[in-house]
């Protein structure tokens, strides 16, 4: 095994919850006993995702008149 056929192995990882409204980028780093290593990152979000508006309702007409509404999160998300 290893050089001339795949090495299976299991890594667990058990990391804490983010509390932070920014993501966490923890490292893995792996060396083999030839000494090469590899480092493997994460991006790890906040414990608990959080979304809110600035505004409690919305008039929409069917002109189409644009509206703003700030939107504040700790997630990433999009609109389509």
């Amino acid at each position: 095994m290893g050089a001339n056929k795949p090495y299976q192995f299991v890594i667990s990882l058990n990391i804490g919850r983010n509390p932070f409204p920014n993501p966490l980028l923890p490292n893995v780093d792996v060396t083999d006993s030839a000494g090469k290593m590899v480092r493997c990152q994460f991006k790890w979000a906040a414990g608990a995702s959080a979304l809110s508006v600035n505004k409690s309702s919305l008039s929409l007409v069917n002109a189409g008149t644009g509206q703003t509404v700030g939107v504040t999160s700790n997630d990433e998300w999009a609109v389509s």
